[in-house]
């Protein structure tokens, strides 16, 4: 198998520099830092919250409507309002960022 690899190489002009893909893919490097726009910031903002809160509220009911290792119906129901809370939180948020003027 190496030796089909180095053959390759050897055939397509390459000679343990980069491999072809590579070769294809490579550009001009011109950006020093990440450019981000701010909407981009508040999208990333608003989404890792809402998620936040999602994992914490879940984390919340399997620990104290849990018995042993499962969820009882109580904390079935609870389990499902806060996965309705967490689609109404993003469907707000999604609202909020439709109408901000960047």
């Amino acid at each position: 198998m190496l030796g089909e690899t180095a053959r390759l190489r050897r055939d397509s002009g390459q000679s343990g520099g980069q491999p072809p893909f590579e070769a294809l893919l490579a550009g001009p490097e011109k950006r020093q830092g990440m450019d981000v726009d701010r909407e981009t910031v508040y999208q990333l903002l608003l989404a890792g919250g809402a998620v936040t809160l999602f994992i914490a509220g879940a984390v919340y009911v399997s620990s104290n409507y849990g018995a042993n290792g499962s969820l009882t119906a109580e904390g079935g129901t609870m389990l499902v309002g806060v996965l309705g809370l967490f689609v109404l939180l993003m469907l707000g948020a999604g609202l909020f960022l439709e109408r901000k003027e960047f």
